[in-house]
């Protein structure tokens, strides 16, 4: 951002500032490069050097901003004093942008992105590397070398014409600009706000290149160059009469002719009219045409290349033979190359005399008063061409020597830059209320700024007009619109649209509704105290999204709203409504409703299964599934569900006992050790997910310890075991649990207090019966002892016909065969000798001393005459358990 003193105390909000300070071309012709930032979005038009200065003293005053917080570099054409610094800004301060130029232009070391167009691509490579080569800089003082030019081209982008390119939210395209091959205007918008920058133009059709266009739309801001002032051109007819008058004339009379001007550019139009009437008068062709530039041959592709981007004037020639295979001109690549005895037309580089090859003949020939130096267009302060048009009495070479001036000096204006004409009809039609001038020196600058607000002084609404001095911040403020379209299924069923959880109101209207992942929404009014009116938060199950603030505006727009945006468990919620008509063609209070997404600064509302088609975006569903140990039986957890829940539906076409809580979260039985949970991940369905997870756990680890909460109570219903006993007598503590039964059916559900062994009772005691199911009563105490014994949950079984088995039994489930087969090999493995005892349970020796082990999913029961063995054991067994039963309960 540019360093400046702090702002004074505006009414203006600082988010609608959008700032504009010329780096270089503020009051000055030379080192194009203009700063812009609105909305945290910055964009650098140009990359320019002074072709009066070397050197660092020719760059843009970069050291005004901060180069990594450039977005988008924009090369509007190839000229050295808009493109050429672009390698030193890239290989050498911390940019991080991007930079476009067209196809023609192209270059540089940065981590971003810059942009021109195809044909300004072509050539800045061409145009670059020359000056490198041309500069009379020591290597130490050079700006940039060969290999960051090379560099630099990988990082430049093309563009073509009217393409849009959106970067960071910064949308911008360009129009032709005439002046020169590939050059381009460019208009940019930033949510909402449109600034077009011109670059050098020319609205006159030429030789070879289309008069710029005129953008179809009115910007808020304009930034104009303004080279020639208030000067009006000649007529084209007549420029260049003039201009073969001098040239022929100058020949005939045994004079040579040099015409300085830059390789691309003015040349190629000098050079299509000099072949042409060479071919049309054998009297001149004895006279050699030489184009003097290293660059002649490889430029010269570019444009043969590039007749497509020309006027149709070329095209047309086209179709017969290529307009630049040129039959009477001859390039010449060096001095040495020329063999000066008699006239000649010599077109050389660079256009400002300087140096190189035109500077080399001026010297040659500045003494012959029969010479003529022709100087084409338009040349900058400082420039030896620019001395001379004063037609001094000596001038010093480049020896410095000190010699008489004896040529002739003739002006003849052949720029392809707008004069007044063209500027004042070119802002009349576009109408901006803002205009900037660059590119122009001072006085010419001011003449036009002066002539341009008398010629709009009539209009009601006159344009501001400014003409900023380098690193002079210029701050205007516009109030950008949010604005949402509607699209895809809304739009197609006239704005009516359920929220994603079946809730809310439907039609359009007032107010806008924004649906979002998890029932929830963040945004507000718009700046300024502007509503939207009311905005709801409508659930949406497993969508993820962007949720933006809209503010209606226009005809109808409702004001002075402010929107609470927060999604509640039961859907949807709304915040306060504005007072006011909504959209048009809505009441008051309506909604429409939908998944709001923002782009940038675009805002779009749609139907969540458009997302694929209007966005990058898909919609997608994560479903989570979790699974917990658990073996007791099924119905206290439904019992506890319905005590927390609102909703909780038993799935009665389920294959495995399974419920729906709150239409988020099924719950299921799987197998006989196991609760499973299923549900799409998203803010409710997980805060539900957690709450039943610890639910499970808690009476998983109340069944295991016999602390289980007092408000669960029922009527036993497990089944006996293999030959389970009539009636039967549960035990933990100072709670008992009591089951009768007739035809040999018993059953006890639960403990509901602490007790000594308390594994769903803690002995149990069954009788002889013919082990079908039963019902039984249950009887709980409440007080009794608080002291659980050391080992917890043994079962002891009296001899009968066998131990009961069954769900809601009163016995431990012990491991899987396999995972007892694991164990032993695991203690095996650690102490030695292992055998089984029985099926649920292991002896250990060690050294001859019996170690015995009993595990079930609580821990382990290890029992040794040898405390220090056993506690070995027991830690070996548990971590047995940890790994194989990975959620322990507490």
């Amino acid at each position: 951002m540019a360093k400046r003193k702090e702002d004074p105390v505006l009414p203006e909000d600082a988010h609608d500032k959008l700032e504009l300070m010329p780096l270089g071309a503020g009051n000055e012709v030379g080192r194009s490069c203009v700063f812009m930032s609105y909305k945290g979005k910055n964009v650098l038009f140009d990359c320019g050097i002074h072709p009066a200065y070397s050197g660092i003293a020719g760059l843009p005053f970069f050291d005004e901003i901060d180069p990594s917080c450039i977005d988008v570099l924009l090369i509007t054409h190839f000229h050295l004093d808009h493109a050429a610094s672009l390698p030193y800004f890239l290989a050498k301060t911390n940019f991080q942008g991007r930079v476009f130029m067209t196809h023609a232009t192209k270059a540089t070391n940065f981590q971003g992105r810059v942009f021109m167009t195809h044909a300004t691509k072509a050539v800045y490579r061409l145009l670059l590397s020359d000056f490198v080569r041309v500069s009379k800089v020591a290597v130490d003082d050079a700006l940039f070398t060969e290999q960051d030019i090379q560099q630099s081209m990988e990082k430049i982008e093309v563009i073509d014409f009217h393409q849009i390119h959106e970067v960071n939210g910064i949308k911008f395209w360009c129009y032709t600009a005439g002046h020169v091959l590939g050059a381009a205007m460019f208009a940019v918008d930033i949510a909402g706000i449109r600034v077009l920058y011109t670059g050098d133009y020319s609205r006159e059709e030429d030789r070879h290149l289309r008069a710029a266009e005129v953008p179809p739309f009115s910007p808020e801001l304009c930034v104009i160059e303004s080279t020639f002032g208030v000067q009006i051109h000649e007529p084209r007819e007549v420029r260049e009469r003039r201009f073969l008058d001098f040239v022929v004339g100058t020949v005939l009379n045994g004079g040579r002719v040099l015409i300085p001007a830059f390789a691309l550019g003015r040349a190629q139009e000098l050079l299509l009219i000099l072949d042409e009437h060479w071919r049309a008068h054998p009297e001149v062709q004895h006279v050699p045409l030489l184009y003097a530039s290293p660059l002649a041959r490889k430029t010269m592709v570019v444009y043969r290349t590039y007749l497509s981007a020309m006027n149709d004037r070329i095209r047309e020639q086209a179709e017969v033979s290529n307009p630049f295979d040129f039959r009477f001109i001859k390039s010449l690549r060096s001095i040495a190359e020329f063999e000066d005895t008699g006239p000649a037309v010599v077109m050389a580089s660079p256009g400002g005399l300087q140096s190189g090859l035109s500077r080399q003949l001026f010297d040659m020939w500045c003494q012959d008063a029969r010479n003529t130096c022709l100087i084409p267009g338009y040349v900058v302060e400082g420039t030896l061409a620019k001395t001379i048009l004063s037609e001094p009495n000596e001038v010093s070479l480049q020896n410095g020597t000190t010699v008489p001036l004896r040529m002739k000096v003739h002006y003849v204006s052949f720029a392809a830059h707008a004069d007044y004409p063209q500027t004042s009809d070119f802002l009349e039609q576009l109408h901006p209320p803002n205009i900037v001038l660059v590119h122009g020196e001072a006085t010419e600058m001011g003449r036009l700024r002066a002539k341009l607000t008398a010629h709009f002084a009539q209009r009601p609404d006159p344009p501001t007009i400014h003409t900023p001095k380098n690193c002079q911040a210029m701050e205007f403020f516009f109030k950008g619109e949010k604005i949402a379209k509607v699209v895809g299924r809304i739009a197609e069923r006239g704005c009516s649209m359920p929220p994603a959880d079946g809730k809310g109101e439907g039609d359009c209207g007032g107010s806008i509704v924004a649906a979002a992942a998890g029932g929830t929404a963040v945004g507000g009014g718009a700046d300024g105290g502007a509503g939207g009116g009311a905005i709801k938060a409508a659930e949406g199950r497993g969508v993820v999204g962007v949720v933006a603030t809209v503010a209606q505006t226009g005809t109808g727009a409702a004001t002075g709203g402010r929107a609470g945006l927060e999604g509640a468990s039961e859907g949807a919620t709304e915040g306060e409504k504005a007072p006011g008509a909504g959209a048009t063609g809505g009441a008051a209070g309506r909604t429409i409703s939908g998944l709001l997404v923002r782009k940038g600064f675009n805002y779009q509302l749609l139907d969540p299964r458009d997302l694929p088609s209007y966005t990058s975006l898909a919609l997608g569903r994560v479903v989570q599934r979790q699974s917990i140990p658990y073996i007791g039986p099924f119905e206290p957890i439904i019992r506890r569900l319905e005590m927390l829940f609102d909703s909780v539906v038993i799935i009665k076409d389920a294959d495995v006992p399974a419920v729906h809580v709150h239409e988020k979260v099924i719950v299921a039985r799987e197998g006989d050790d196991r609760v499973v949970l299923q549900w799409v991940s998203e803010p409710m369905g997980d805060m539900l997910a957690d709450s039943i997870v610890a639910l499970i756990l808690q009476l998983e680890s109340g069944r295991q310890t016999g602390k289980e909460l007092k408000m669960v109570t029922s009527a036993g219903g497990g089944r006996g075991g293999r030959g389970g006993g009539k009636g039967g007598e549960v035990k933990g503590g100072d709670a008992t649990v009591k089951g009768e039964a007739s035809d040999g059916k018993a059953g006890a559900l639960v403990v509901k207090e602490d007790g000594k062994e308390g594994n769903e009772g803690g002995d149990e005691k069954g009788k002889e019966g013919e082990g079908k199911e039963g019902e039984g009563k249950e009887e709980s105490q409440e007080e009794g002892k608080k002291e659980g014994a050391e080992e917890k949950g043994l079962v002891k079984g009296e001899e009968g016909q066998g131990e009961g088995e069954g769900e809601g039994g009163g016995k431990w489930r012990w491991l899987k065969k396999e995972e007892m087969d694991h164990l032993e090999r695991v203690l095996e493995s650690m102490f030695g000798g292992v055998r089984r005892d029985g099926d649920e349970g292991l002896r250990v020796s060690v050294d001859g001393v019996e170690v015995s082990v009993r595990v079930g999913e609580g821990g382990g029961e290890v029992q040794c005459a040898e405390e220090g063995l056993r506690k070995r054991v027991r830690e070996a067994v548990n971590r047995f358990l940890a790994a194989v039963r990975p959620i322990p309960c507490p």
